[in-house]
């Protein structure tokens, strides 16, 4: 029997952990300082999902999801039964990481300081996730309160007439109406098409209709008009609804607000105007989107 020093070191167990999964032992290294995140009530094997922005790369066990565009450490990591989140100030990774915890378990716990607590109640009240911290329902629920009792102003004449209008116009109708206004706008630029829905999901944002709405114009419309592509349109909808009512959907009304007004006017039209679609329907010269 060898003595004890020529038998090797046994290695330590970050060391044995870092053998089998490198995601493991980087978890372990940080224990004691882990970022703000997500637990769920069961483990769920990690997988890629399609989250609007984020990029999902696998890694062992473990699936990271960085912005678009960007490099260096992901903005969230899926590890199966927790997410940890590394770029919780910005509001758009929270939100992505909020909707792929929905996804997993339906109701979630949520850990982290005071101002990603907060930023998640907002989110919550704003969405419909369901957060079962019991510290934080009396929060939601203000939250959610708050929200259904903004302070408006007097409608104009044209705001009120635009309100008789739609509310006979189905939200469908609404949504075709936008499109056929982008395809006009835009001859022969090759678009995304889940990049037109997200503009129109803003342009119906913007003269007024409310999240449900704008989900079913999508899910009424959108199949219809790309039959060769098989996804699910009501996880669909409320993707694109919530990229609407964010971060990316604030940036881009910004950028629309200035033809509000002709928006509203588009939605007053009795009748579809003579100009035609292209043949194959009005994505036939638009590149495949996700």
């Amino acid at each position: 029997m060898l003595p004890d020093k020529d038998r090797g070191r046994f290695p330590r167990y970050e060391e044995w952990l870092h053998q089998r999964d490198h995601g493991l032992a980087q978890g372990w290294r940080h224990r004691e300082r882990r970022p703000p995140g997500i637990e769920g009530p069961t483990f769920v094997r990690p997988a890629p999902q399609d989250i609007r922005a984020f990029a999902p790369v696998v890694e062992g066990w473990h699936v990271h999801y960085r912005r678009l565009g960007e490099r260096g450490s992901p903005a969230f990591t899926d590890r199966g039964q927790e997410i940890d989140i590394y770029d919780s100030n910005r509001r758009e990774s929270v939100l992505a990481a909020l909707q792929l915890s929905a996804q997993k378990w339906g109701t979630f716990t949520i850990r982290g300081n005071e101002r990603f607590r907060s930023m998640c109640v907002e989110l919550a009240a704003e969405h419909g996730f369901k957060i079962a911290n019991p510290e934080l329902q009396q929060a939601i629920a203000a939250e959610r309160e708050r929200i259904r009792s903004p302070r408006r102003e007097r409608p104009t004449g044209l705001e009120r007439r635009a309100a008789e209008i739609l509310a006979t116009r189905t939200p469908a109708d609404v949504y075709r109406r936008h499109l056929a206004d982008v395809t006009r706008e835009r001859p022969g630029q090759p678009i995304a098409p889940s990049r037109v829905d997200l503009e129109i999901a803003v342009r119906m944002r913007l003269a007024g209709h409310r999240r449900g709405e704008i989900e079913r114009a999508i899910k009424d419309a959108v199949p219809a008009g790309r039959r060769g592509e098989t996804r699910d349109w009501d996880a669909y909808a409320k993707r694109t609804v919530a990229v609407a009512f964010g971060i990316p959907g604030d940036r881009l009304s910004e950028h629309l607000r200035r033809q509000h007004d002709r928006f509203r006017q588009l939605q007053e039209r009795h009748r579809e105007e003579s100009e035609r679609l292209p043949p194959g329907g009005p994505f036939s010269r638009f590149e495949p989107g996700r």
